[in-house]
């Protein structure tokens, strides 16, 4: 198969070889991501993002994707949303250019949980006493193609 074959359902060969920090095969932490762009990884915007590196494709959300997510939790009337890992979001603020927590961030402003002088919101729960629906809003899959 072409190595320029990235549409859904292309064949893979295994997973991708492990991150820089999160040092696990088929898993990336948002600022990595971040890092492979800056060090030249192919960008591709289309639904949900995904960056290509060699015969590594890599999907992922970013700030415009979880702003989406996070309108479809509000459309359907849903609780809120899960946070698998605050420490993989760019959490120095270091990698991506768009401060701390960008990603969390986005949740929070679209579900009305933060307010911009209150930087102390960003690690208390995101709970407003409804009942609590799971939505995994950061998935990253990162994979070896064939």
């Amino acid at each position: 198969m072409a190595t320029s074959n990235y549409s859904y359902g292309a064949e893979i060969s295994g997973m991708s070889t492990p991150g820089d920090y999160t040092k696990e095969g088929g898993f990336y932490a948002y600022y990595e991501i971040c890092g492979l762009r800056k060090n030249g990884a192919l960008l591709h915007l289309v639904r949900d993002p995904f960056v290509v590196f060699g015969k590594t494709w890599v999907g992922f959300d970013n700030q415009m994707s979880i702003f989406n997510k996070m309108g479809y939790i509000k459309y359907k009337n849903l609780g809120g949303a899960m946070i698998w890992s605050l420490p993989l979001d760019d959490f120095s603020g270091t990698q991506c250019g768009q401060g701390k927590y960008p990603l969390t961030k986005v949740i929070a402003r679209k579900l009305r949980f933060y307010h911009e002088t209150d930087e102390s919101n960003i690690n208390r729960p995101m709970f407003n006493g409804t009942i609590l629906i799971a939505l995994f809003v950061t998935l990253v899959l990162a994979v070896h193609r064939k």
